[in-house]
Parts: structure tokens; C-alpha cells; sequence
């Protein structure tokens, strides 16, 4: 399994070099939620921290949290990738600092991208799109290095793969997560080692702009438009019923969710308040 589309993109001789990238265009942004205002989030409280969010011209250009740090979203500004992010650049965080590059085909349409964190000791992990009927359906991982020797090939350790199943609505309702072996040369990546279905409602989601920047990283999903119900998590035959969980809201006057209650089938609950600013 290779990485065809990104590699010419990503690498430069043997230095890691990340291409500017971004998400697509309609995928990305969900539909206003229909009432008196339109809200944005400005503020998410969890149970591992507080993330704080700034907007410019409609856009997310900042946030915080305890794992990242301080966040800068940067923007292309011409041609076909207008408007679309090309870089998360952040510091000061949990995870060092580090960078999320989005990388575009010649057309402007989101290919992949490409993680880097100081813990990665130079190296970086770089996630592959492929779509079918203009939804993402499948996303490859892998963990690529720079070459030791002077001009050499880049040293790339796949990661597997997650295919994806949608609703009419375009909400992801069927994850499945592949794993190659990396101590073999063979891909053993031809059954899933997990299956994830969800069930939503019929309201916009706040957090799918969020969903829509970190796609590509491990466990996150692409953007569903509305909010998740439940979530049953199995491997092989088995529930995973720490990773299975309903979700139970509280909503404003304008339809926006300010309240998540999840509980896992074991019986945990969690907590996610959410402020916003709304016009």
C-alpha cells in the first residue's frame, strides 16, 4: 500500500516537507441551523479542559486547549484553494509544538494531510483521502521519516486504513478500522478490527468544523452534519461498551446543542458544555 498522490506533494529529496493544504469546500461547513440566530462556538468545557475559540470573517482562526496549545488556523487566499485552511500551527501544548498541513489536488479538492508534533522525533503522520460521490470513503495512515542518507527515499510505516458508510444526510454511519502489520511485508489489513455505527438527529452539529480540521487524524471521523445518538463500537463480535455510548442534549432558543450528557454502556458519564456568540 502506497501513498501515490501525497508522496510527490509531501517530500523533497529527503527532507519532510509538508504542502499546503485544506478541507473541501461544502463537506466542511455544515448548514446554518435554522432559528432567530446564527451561533458559533466560542467556548467548549470538558472534563479534560477548556477550549476557547476565535473567529475571523465567519472562520475559526484561533483556539486553545491543554493538548494543543495555542492554535492559529492560516487560509489560502487565491486560485481554487481559496478559503480553505492550509495550516494548523500550534505550540505551547501537551503535544509540543507542531503543525497540520492540508494538501489539495490541482483542482483544489482536499487529497490528504500531514501531522507533525516534536514528539515524532522528525517524522510526521501523513493521512490519504479517497472519495466516492464526493464523500470521503476511505482515509490510509502512515508514519513517514526522513531518509538517513543524503537523497534517499523517505521511510514510510503504514498504519491501515478506516473506510467510511453515510447516510442521506452525509452523516458517517459506519466506521471501519483496518490495521496493517507492520513487522511483515504482506498487508494484513483485510479485516476489520473495529466497526463503529452511529445513529444522529435531525440537528446541525457545532463541532463538525472541528471534525472538519482534524480529519485524518487517528479516531476522528470526517464531518457529519448533525449530532451523534449513539455510538456502538464492536471488535469482532464484542461490544466495546467503554467505547459505546448514547448522547443526550440540551439545546438553546436557537437550536444549538449548549449541553452533552454522553454515557458509555458501561455506565460512565461525561459532561460538555458548550457558549457561544450568536447573531
Amino acid at each position: 500500500m502506497k501513498f501515490p498522490k501525497l508522496l510527490p506533494l509531501l517530500f523533497v529529496g529527503s527532507l519532510f516537507v509538508f504542502s499546503s493544504c485544506s478541507e473541501d469546500d461544502k463537506e466542511n461547513d455544515p448548514d446554518p441551523i435554522p432559528g432567530d440566530k446564527i451561533c458559533r462556538p466560542v467556548k467548549v468545557t470538558a472534563e479534560d479542559g477548556v477550549t476557547a475559540i476565535t473567529y475571523n470573517n465567519d472562520k475559526i482562526s484561533t483556539f486553545s486547549n491543554e493538548e494543543f496549545g495555542n492554535v492559529t488556523v492560516s487560509y489560502h487566499t487565491s486560485g481554487n484553494k481559496a478559503g480553505k485552511p492550509s495550516k494548523l500551527t500550534f505550540a505551547a501544548g501537551e503535544e509540543g509544538t507542531g503543525s497540520l498541513e492540508y494538501v489539495y489536488d490541482e483542482q483544489g479538492k482536499l487529497i490528504g494531510n500531514a501531522f507533525v508534533t516534536a514528539q515524532m522525533q522528525g517524522g510526521g503522520l501523513v493521512a490519504e483521502y479517497e472519495y466516492t460521490q464526493n464523500r470521503v470513503s476511505k482515509i490510509t495512515r502512515a508514519m513517514v521519516f526522513p531518509s538517513e542518507e543524503e537523497g534517499g527515499e523517505p521511510d514510510v510505516v503504514m498504519m491501515g486504513f478506516t473506510t467510511y458508510e453515510y447516510d442521506a444526510k452525509g452523516n458517517v454511519t459506519v466506521a471501519r478500522e483496518f490495521f496493517d502489520n507492520p513487522a511483515t511485508e504482506e498487508d494484513e489489513s483485510t479485516t476489520p478490527q473495529s466497526v463503529t455505527q452511529y445513529t444522529y438527529d435531525n440537528k446541525p452539529s457545532p463541532v463538525s468544523a472541528f471534525e472538519a480540521l482534524f480529519m485524518g487524524v487517528p479516531t476522528i471521523n470526517p464531518a457529519s452534519p448533525n449530532n451523534i445518538l449513539t455510538a456502538v463500537h464492536r471488535e469482532g463480535n464484542t461490544v466495546k461498551k467503554d467505547l459505546s455510548y448514547t448522547n443526550v442534549y440540551v439545546f438553546n432558543e436557537n437550536g444549538y446543542p449548549t449541553k452533552t450528557t454522553q454515557t458509555t454502556q458501561n455506565g460512565e458519564t461525561t459532561v460538555t458544555n458548550i457558549d457561544y456568540s450568536c447573531n
